[in-house]
């Protein structure tokens, strides 16, 4: 149990979220806080490695000696205890709400063939809500990890797709990104293919 929950903290959110938001600061941030989230990344990666000692006990102590200057052995060192004060229940919710919307738009790419190089144009419906408050708070951090950027309001000549993610409506724009014809024989195509395997 201990493993495996360990195993997806550090490849679900570790290596996929914490990595992918700190990479954009190293590019556009200024010198205080791109030393500061590399300070964080270190610290959070020796309690990994403290924390998967018991676990993998000589590859994490060869590890822990490539990145701990003080050469103390790993044994030797306190395990990694619960802190509350490091508990940010909102901060969690914002973060949460930002994950879901980035899922939401890589996976339209992959369903839609569009490489991540390819810029989107997104309109966000406005709701008075915490979900969509929290995106337009976020939108600098979106901006710079998806390649997108966001439309103040739409116009008659622009052509959308439309995505439900929890309960915020994403108009993406399909101008000169889409194959109206082609995309609708693909959906063509997928009905069949649904209806052939279950009915």
């Amino acid at each position: 149990f201990l493993a495996q929950e360990l195993y997806e903290f550090i490849w679900g959110q570790f290596c996929d979220w914490y990595l992918e938001f700190s990479k954009k600061i190293f590019y556009n941030y200024n010198k205080t806080q791109i030393n500061n989230t590399k300070i964080l990344l270190l610290n959070l990666y020796k309690e990994i490695i403290i924390t998967l000692h018991p676990i993998t006990p000589y590859i994490s102590e060869e590890i822990w000696k490539n990145i701990n200057v003080e050469k103390n052995n790993l044994i030797n060192i306190k395990y990694v205890s619960y802190n509350k004060n490091y508990i940010n229940k909102k901060l969690e919710k914002e973060i949460q709400i930002i994950k879901n919307f980035i899922t939401c738009i890589r996976n339209f790419r992959g369903e839609m063939n569009i490489n991540k190089v390819q810029h989107l144009k997104i309109y966000i419906k406005k709701y008075k809500n915490i979900k969509h408050n929290t995106i337009k708070k976020y939108k600098y951090i979106i901006i710079n990890i998806e390649n997108i950027s966001f439309m103040k309001e739409t116009t008659e000549k622009e052509k959308f797709i439309i995505l439900i993610n929890n309960k915020i409506e994403i108009y993406i724009s399909t101008n000169n990104l889409i194959n109206t014809e082609n995309e609708l024989n693909r959906i063509k195509k997928e009905i069949i293919k649904y209806n052939i395997k279950y009915n």
